[in-house]
């Protein structure tokens, strides 16, 4: 993987990549003779008006002609519902590119929509980085100062870890059963085993029983 902002080489840089790959890939897999490329594509997280609409070359071999190309995905033809939908979390942060010449009302409004849908969304030690990825994009494209303050601001007010919700909400404690609810809370909503014993102190007993009730639940479902 490689990031470039505008490329005119790229179609042809996209076949010889796709022509190592594959050359690798028969040699290992013992077909030398035997050459498949793999469907790539090139995504852009942010357009220009040199933007391209596909990648295409034109390879000759002898008389024949055979057309190659590299699928295009353009991250901005992605609504925010799409990109969790798809679980493309990764590309959250680059969402706020789109409004990069909007006027500071739009901009702060989409910003902060996308703020508490993470926050509301995405429940793991992720979610804290991707919102602090979102923040600083949104700081560095900021219309002016003053939007860029106000996208500060707004950040710090829902950048909490995980581990410190943990802590501030007591989800450690408590009785057994508000103990093992919890932890199925946690496994459900994404969490992980060592999650479960570094945050909640589960032991393995509770992670047990709380495995078998998310078993009998997606069982009942």
């Amino acid at each position: 993987m490689e990031t470039i902002y505008d490329d005119s080489t790229m179609a042809i840089r996209m076949f010889e990549y796709d022509f190592a790959i594959a050359l690798e890939k028969s040699l290992k897999n013992g077909t030398p003779y035997e050459v498949k490329l793999p469907e790539s594509c090139v995504i852009y997280i942010r357009e220009t008006k040199n933007t391209p609409d596909n990648l295409n070359v034109t390879v000759h071999i002898g008389d024949s002609i055979v057309p190659y190309a590299s699928k295009v995905i353009r991250i901005k033809n992605y609504s925010l519902d799409q990109l969790f939908s798809k679980r493309l979390l990764l590309f959250l942060p680059y969402y706020m590119l789109r409004f990069e010449h909007s006027p500071s009302d739009i901009f702060l409004e989409e910003y902060r929509e996308l703020l508490e849908r993470v926050s509301g969304d995405i429940t793991s030690l992720s979610e804290n980085d991707i919102l602090d990825f979102i923040r600083q994009i949104a700081e560095h494209i900021s219309p002016d100062e003053e939007t860029k303050k106000e996208v500060s601001a707004m950040g710090g007010q829902v950048l909490e870890l995980w581990s410190e919700r943990v802590k501030r909400e007591g989800w450690n404690e408590g009785r057994a059963d508000e103990r093992l609810n919890n932890i199925v809370s946690l496994l459900t909503r994404g969490g992980t085993e060592e999650q479960a014993i570094t945050f909640l102190d589960a032991t393995p007993d509770e992670l047990t029983k709380a495995k078998e009730i998310i078993k009998s639940q997606a069982k009942r479902s």
